[in-house]
């Protein structure tokens, strides 16, 4: 399957449910019925439950995005998402013995607002000709969805009772987040070895000492990056357009044109980028990798990487290991990443200068690191002003800051706060996504663990929302990830 819909079905519903067509199935030989969307395991999406999530949703919708026929696709695949992992925790919550009588649901309904309204209801018919008048449903799907959601709830309130949180949690987080911090992060500036050059003899020595290396079973690749805002013309968004998104959305944020602007042309932009994903799908099946940048005005921005490497997200270094097309096209936080693995020969001459570069920039970080570690311990009240008159430094100060939100420090928070130095350059090499990093400590303010009754109760709280968010995370995703959801052709087809 390699239509528009088969790749939003992979993009918008990579959440652990395995979505497929019903085509080659048990349904190939009788087929879905017509009132059936799809199927969640043995329970069916009807299209009266479809339609009564996506009318919902449509009333919310400008008409410019009503009229995209591409965005209705979207909102149709993300409708079936919602049905369906309702459907699936509810499957779940029963297998599990969550029961729900049917006094609840009628209690559930009776004590509705919308019943309410009503006043005494004297016949089912008359119940009947209210639900349907006032959701637009059949009584019996109505009822339907509010048992899968009391399933549901009771599975997350059994989830969220679970949670227990010690003492000891709570005056490690009062101490982690009232500890207060100065500290200079230190890293080595590579710039200052521009320009990096290298001779012909050494780009060839290089090469032949690659033979003995393992870096040879790393992939080198080429690639550029599509943003939201790359969509977006200069003159698209009019001033009309920034005060009218004011007055809708930003009137709690200070006027700021600009700010508004770049927010519009992102909105824009991303209602986009599933086309333009779709379109350089095309692109990759009739053209050169370097006609693809050229097409794209993208020439200029092209980035040699050898992977894995830390720069690049985790998704793409695994989707990338593990493909065997030559030109991958991939999504990842709504921008689209157009990719050309590379062989390693002599005409990949970037490569080779790129490995050069990163094995210079590494020898020369490691001995600034070397350098920076004996000058603290031969003459540590000179440091800072040696450190300063250093170009190769690249210094960042923080101050006052909690030592929660420097997760990299809190792993020696015993050690910080029993040293007695003034000032002190710790013993480590940190590392960071982009770079590694020293810490200079000048002074840590250690809390008086006799104010933790004053935040004790807050303390508890915040950590046991934050426990039941992951527990809730892992569990439900544990509980749908291998349902498959079938959907039928006659709505959805490849």
């Amino acid at each position: 399957m390699n239509s528009f819909l088969t790749k939003i079905i992979i993009i918008i519903l990579a959440l652990g449910l395995i979505i497929s067509l019903g085509v080659g199935t048990e349904f190939a030989n009788f087929g879905m019925s017509r009132d059936i969307v799809a199927k969640v395991g043995d329970e069916n999406i009807t299209k009266e439950e479809f339609n009564f999530f996506k009318n919902k949703e449509l009333l919310n919708l400008p008409n410019e995005i009503k009229s995209n026929p591409d965005y209705l696709k979207i909102l149709d695949l993300q409708i079936i998402n919602m049905i369906s992992k309702r459907k699936a925790l509810s499957i779940a919550g029963k297998n599990m013995g969550f029961y729900v009588s049917d006094k609840e649901i009628r209690d559930k309904i009776l004590n509705s607002n919308v019943m309410l309204n009503y006043g005494d209801i004297k016949s089912s018919k008359e119940y009947k000709e209210i639900i349907k008048k006032s959701f637009g449903i059949d009584s019996n799907v109505f009822e339907s969805i509010l048992f899968e959601e009391a399933i549901v709830e009771k599975l997350s309130n059994f989830l969220d009772g679970s949670v227990a949180i010690s003492e000891e949690d709570i005056e490690t987080s009062f101490k982690l987040r009232e500890t207060k911090i100065n500290y200079i992060k230190i890293n080595f500036n590579s710039d200052t070895l521009n320009p990096i050059k290298f001779t012909k003899d050494e780009v060839e020595k290089f090469k032949v000492s690659m033979k003995n290396e393992s870096f040879l079973n790393d992939i080198p690749v080429e690639l550029f990056i599509i943003n939201p805002s790359d969509l977006v013309g200069d003159g698209e968004v009019s001033d009309s357009d920034i005060v009218s998104y004011y007055e809708n959305y930003g009137k709690n944020k200070d006027f700021d044109k600009e700010v508004f602007k770049k927010e519009i042309s992102e909105k824009i932009g991303e209602a986009r980028i599933i086309s333009r994903y779709e379109e350089i799908l095309l692109l990759r099946n009739s053209m050169k990798f370097e006609d693809i940048a050229k097409n794209l005005n993208k020439s200029g921005e092209i980035l040699t990487y050898v992977l894995p490497d830390s720069k690049l997200p985790d998704y793409i270094n695994q989707q990338l290991t593990s493909s065997d097309n030559e030109i991958n096209i991939l999504m990842h936080k709504n921008k689209i990443w157009v990719i050309k693995k590379t062989k390693i020969d002599t005409a990949f001459e970037s490569y080779v200068l790129n490995l050069m570069k990163q094995d210079l920039i590494k020898r020369a970080e490691n001995s600034f690191f070397d350098e920076t570690f004996k000058i603290f311990e031969e003459r540590p009240d000179d440091f800072y002003d040696v450190l300063n008159s250093d170009k190769r430094a690249s210094i960042q100060f923080l101050y006052d800051e909690s030592l929660i939100n420097s997760p990299e420090l809190m792993q020696n928070y015993d050690f910080l706060t029993l040293a007695n130095e003034k000032n002190l350059l710790i013993n480590k090499i940190f590392k960071s996504k982009n770079y590694n990093y020293l810490v200079f400590l000048e002074k840590i303010r250690v809390p008086d663990i006799n104010l933790l009754v004053l935040d004790r109760d807050k303390i508890k709280k915040n950590l046991i929302m934050k426990k039941r968010s992951i527990l809730r995370e892992k569990i439900l995703s544990d509980l749908i990830k291998n349902v498959t959801v079938k959907l039928n052709p006659k709505y959805f087809s490849d």
